[in-house]
């Protein structure tokens, strides 16, 4: 959510699979978290992914937007908040931040404004081992 101008990140399914793409691109750092992914209904999941996600929204950090489109379904966005922003910057000259924002801005780029169809479309291509638990398979 801090790169890329601090542009707000388009969904639920897209963060997940925008925040699996990026973890695949980071080289192997034992200083880098990573969350476990779980083929899941529509690809890559982590449950952790979501628990930190809803704790930086609790703790300020993170808003997160929801739009009502159909009877039960919504479209979340989410972006980070002043206070969010400003915890950030702090990390900003760290090595291991340059790497992740730097992936963080080419992924957000190429994937927050596409339909998210065809985000699952390239994320179900290129990691077929995924799939398997899909809905949309």
């Amino acid at each position: 959510m801090y790169s890329e101008d601090r542009e707000a990140v388009q969904g639920r399914t897209r963060f997940q699979k925008m925040v699996f793409l990026l973890q695949q691109q980071l080289e192997t750092d034992s200083s880098i978290s990573t969350y476990d992914f779980e083929a899941y209904d529509y690809g890559p999941f982590s449950k952790g992914l979501y628990d930190d996600l809803d704790d930086l929204i609790d703790r300020g950090l993170v808003e997160e937007t929801r739009e009502e489109f159909d009877e039960d379904k919504a479209l979340y966005e989410y972006e980070l908040t002043e206070k969010g922003r400003d915890l950030a910057k702090r990390f900003e000259d760290l090595k291991e931040t340059n790497q992740v924002l730097n992936l963080s801005e080419e992924l957000k780029d190429e994937f927050n404004q596409k339909n998210l169809s065809e985000v699952l479309d390239f994320v179900y291509s290129e990691y077929p081992e995924y799939t398997e638990n899909s809905v949309l398979r």
